[in-house]
């Protein structure tokens, strides 16, 4: 019998991309023929990274991870998901969940992407206790505090703590 190839789409705004992101593309790679993962845009946020940076540190870190099927890293802009999904030929979201809140919102969402496009699916993978209070913006809110860098290490990839390094410096410059 014949199998559909299962051809994800994991996406976020990653300012920065972190463990829990890792995670998550770890995951969706062992279910998934093919990968895609789509650095967006969301206009109701502001960011730390600009879209160049962002862009940069996900495809850096997706490389790191040295998945087992093909990943291909996009960035879109202006764009709903769900049809950057059916240009890319995807057949499956895949959404991370933290929480009961983070369900809450995804499932709407998830209701909304089959009313536009019900051939492509929603799948959720949930994350382990160690990484459900990991999120880019509680490393953002921790960068610059007392002993900031030891303890963002175990959140955030080699190549992320170095552009917020970076990033903190130029900022205490200016």
């Amino acid at each position: 019998m014949n199998r559909t190839p299962v051809i994800a789409l994991v996406s976020g705004s990653f300012d920065p991309i972190t463990e829990g992101h890792a995670y998550l593309l770890r995951e969706a790679a062992r279910l998934a023929d093919v990968l895609h993962v789509v650095v967006g845009v969301n206009s109701s946020k502001r960011y730390y990274f600009d879209d160049d940076e962002r862009l940069r540190l996900t495809s850096g870190v997706v490389e790191n991870l040295e998945l087992n099927v093909p990943t291909h890293v996009h960035f879109s802009r202006d764009r709903f998901l769900i049809d950057v999904a059916a240009d890319l030929g995807v057949t499956h979201l895949i959404r991370g969940v933290r929480n009961p809140q983070d369900f809450v919102y995804e499932a709407e969402i998830a209701q909304v992407n089959r009313d536009i496009n019900p051939n492509i699916r929603t799948a959720y993978i949930f994350a382990p206790p160690e990484l459900a209070k990991v999120s880019s913006s509680t490393v953002r809110s921790m960068v610059g505090l007392a002993q900031w860098k030891a303890r963002i290490r175990p959140y955030v990839h080699p190549l992320v703590l170095e552009a917020l390094e970076k990033r903190h410096h130029q900022s205490s410059c200016n």
